[in-house]
């Protein structure tokens, strides 16, 4: 009794999976007529693909814009028979790697089906009856009972037909005997596939074969719902949504009837949002036609988002209803500002801006950054009618840099977003030195940056009647003008730069009001004649030491009622050697046995240059027995020291150095970072005298001992 009724229930499961849906689909790149067949909850073709051009066997897929498939001994009957061979990637049409469950990557499959994934596969072979674990199996056979059921013949109405294999190399082995399945999920340099035997009553899983060898592709639909119609883009992929923003303001759906046998009544196409626009409310769709819907977006407020549904009514018997989503987005127009500059007449900010043409706009606000962080005021605002110049009366360009953005407001009140910000030219004096020295900060854009041609530099002694000096390019920011006139008077400087793309602030565009130039604030040379005529005091407490061929120069500053900026180091022949912009320098690679002489003036800002100092001198010497200095050590003179005292040490490459100062116990009192000389002056401040360790550390670490005196 149990065998009969154990019979029985194999007989039910096995009629069960015979009385499979079966239907066919067409192919509308070539009109290929497919049998496809509904396994559980998955639709799969029963046949492999056969899409595109046939290569030979010794010849590689490429990505060439075009499908290329291999046929079994390069015969195209057996492409007809068994299906085409293609490589991974030709098959995937060079997407990346699918993991999902449903798949996502159509492949070179046809419109609505998709290369099936690892995971699909599983589905279908749990279905069929393996065990999770079973299917989980990597590189084996598993699953018994499962390869027979998808044979051809089999219960299951996938039907394999065994279509053999070809190698990187070109060989073809195995027609009628094993069908190898691409899947379209790699594992790391490979690729999953399924191996099915004419001998086999399971099914491999590998990983194993190059990604460039020729395997039988089995489609599935793309979606667990069967229909015979399918969205498509206008290449032909399917599509899911629409989405429309800023300049993509229409697009396309084309409705393609996959049945091989079926005629479609579009019934109805209909959305109820205004802002879209569709083209066709009913059609006949033949099997393997296709109808195609121009959708347009039409948004009636800026910086909206609206939403709709596209439902789409047939006769599909399947499926008779289909809807997408429908998404639509137009950014609201952001006004930008062309140029900031100082109006020479006025002397004050202007912030100028070409209008756009047909876009509703009422009038301009404009802004500018407060004195707190982050935050824009509302200083303006300019009708659409008006000229679009906005002079910042309350700008005081000469005290400092200021921040603008501008934004438009619609005729519906809607404002957009505030523009990139501009920051003008700032020109600034910095002394007279061998010259008028002047510097300036560049023009800024948010996020950009502003086309100038070249510099321009113009002085007058009026500020009212400037003249142009001289063309400067756009890579400097500083200028010193050597003009003696300019040295010794009250002279006036303003900077321009000359706009590559000229910025017309009316639509007519009229010569007379085109801006070709972006000015910067008037700035003169603080001179004052009378004011300050009285020089630095004169350099002392100097010390000079000499170390090999190395000697080192110290003094205390100077003291001035404008400030000290620089001094000058003379020669015993009272010939000026250096400038420097510190109270200590050192003299290198100087000739040995030698005695070198020294005097030093101060500097102040209005170029006044202090008396000469006392000359001091110090004779080179080669340094020889224990103190002899070689590349493994550091030297350090004088040692010990009162004030400050030299490291030397061997550094061709410039690499970065840090100095600590610890006493015995280890206890740190200084860290200085990123030297990169080979020389260091190390200033007493507020170490306290006695005993410390010192210690250079970079590509080689140095310690020594120093005394403080």
């Amino acid at each position: 009794m149990r065998l009969k009724i154990l019979f029985l229930l194999c007989l039910l499961f096995s009629k069960s999976l015979a009385a499979q849906e079966i239907d066919s689909i067409v192919d509308n790149r070539d009109q290929h007529i497919y049998k496809v067949v509904k396994i559980g909850q998955q639709w799969w073709m029963q046949e492999n693909l056969n899409t595109g051009i046939r290569i030979n066997g010794n010849s590689h897929q490429t990505d060439n814009g075009m499908i290329e498939k291999y046929c079994y001994n390069n015969n195209e009957d057996n492409c007809n028979l068994y299906g085409a061979l293609y490589s991974w990637d030709e098959m995937m049409d060079y997407s990346p790697s699918d993991e999902g469950n449903p798949g996502t990557t159509s492949g070179i499959c046809p419109a609505g089906w998709s290369v099936p994934t690892d995971d699909e596969w599983k589905e279908l072979e749990m279905y069929l009856g393996m065990t999770r674990a079973e299917a989980d199996m990597v590189n084996t056979w598993r699953g018994t009972g499962v390869g027979t059921k998808l044979r051809s013949g089999g219960s299951s109405g996938y039907e394999a037909l065994y279509a053999g294999r070809v190698s990187s190399s070109g060989f073809y082995y195995l027609l009628g005997l094993y069908e190898y399945v691409w899947t379209s999920t790699e594992y790391e340099d490979y690729a999953w596939r399924r191996c099915l035997s004419i001998s086999a009553d399971n099914v491999g899983r590998w990983n194993t074969f190059p990604k460039n060898y020729g395997f039988s592709v089995r489609c599935i639909k793309d979606s667990v719902q069967f229909n015979y119609l399918a969205l498509l883009d206008k290449n032909f992929k399917t599509i899911s949504k629409l989405n429309f923003a800023n300049e993509k303001i229409t697009d396309t759906i084309i409705l393609f009837n996959s049945s091989a046998g079926k005629t479609i009544h579009i019934t109805s196409v209909s959305n109820t949002n205004s802002a879209f626009n569709v083209s066709k409310s009913s059609a006949v769709l033949p099997p393997g036609d296709t109808l195609i819907l121009n959708i347009s977006f039409d948004s009636p407020e800026e910086g909206i988002h609206y939403s709709d549904t596209l439902i789409i009514e047939s006769d599909d018997p399947f499926n008779s209803i289909i809807t997408i989503p429908l998404e639509g987005y137009l950014e609201p127009v952001v006004a930008k500002i062309c140029i900031v500059t100082v109006d020479t007449t006025s002397g004050k900010n202007q912030i100028i801006w070409e209008k756009d043409p047909d876009t509703g706009i009422a009038f301009y606000n404009i802004y500018r950054k407060s004195l707190m962080k982050e935050q824009y005021d509302l200083i303006g605002t300019k009708s659409y009618d008006d000229l679009s110049i906005f002079t910042d009366t309350t700008s005081i360009p000469e005290t400092r840099a200021y921040l603008y953005k501008i934004s438009a407001v619609d005729t519906g009140d809607h404002e957009s977003p505030m523009s990139p910000y501009h920051k003008p030219l700032i020109l600034q004096y910095i002394v007279i030195l061998d010259g008028v020295y002047l510097k300036w900060d560049q023009y800024e854009i948010e996020g950009g940056t502003i086309s100038f041609e070249a510099y321009e530099l113009y002085r007058g002694f009026n500020p009212d009647s400037l003249t142009k000096i001289t063309d400067i390019t756009v890579e400097l920011n500083t200028y010193i003008d050597t003009n003696t006139t300019a040295q010794q008077k009250t002279c006036y400087y303003r900077l321009a730069g000359r706009l590559t793309n000229p910025c017309c602030p009316a639509m007519n565009k009229k010569p007379d009001i085109i801006y070709t130039r972006s000015f910067s604030n008037l700035e003169d040379n603080a001179y004052c004649s009378g004011c300050d005529v009285t020089p630095p005091t004169v350099p002392d407490r100097m010390e000079i030491s000499a170390a090999g061929n190395t000697i080192t120069l110290i003094w205390s500053p100077s003291v001035d009622d404008c400030g000290v900026v620089s001094y000058n180091i003379y020669n015993g022949n009272h010939n000026k050697i250096i400038t420097v912009y510190d109270t200590n320098h050192v003299f290198t690679e100087l000739e040995y046995d030698s005695t070198y002489s020294f005097m030093i003036t101060a500097v102040d800002s209005s170029g006044n240059e202090s008396e000469k100092s006392n000359l001091i001198s110090a004779t080179t010497e080669e340094i020889t027995g224990l103190n002899n200095y070689t590349k493994d050590q550091i030297i350090i003179y004088p040692n010990p020291f009162k004030e400050s005292a030299t490291f030397r040490w061997d550094n061709p490459g410039c690499n970065a150095h840090t100095l600590y100062v610890m006493d015995l116990s280890g206890k740190v009192y200084r860290i200085v970072e990123n030297i990169r000389t080979s020389t260091y002056i190390l200033k007493k401040g507020d170490l306290k005298e006695g005993l410390y360790i010192v210690e250079l550390r970079g590509a080689k670490i140095y310690r020594a001992e120093i005394v403080i005196e």
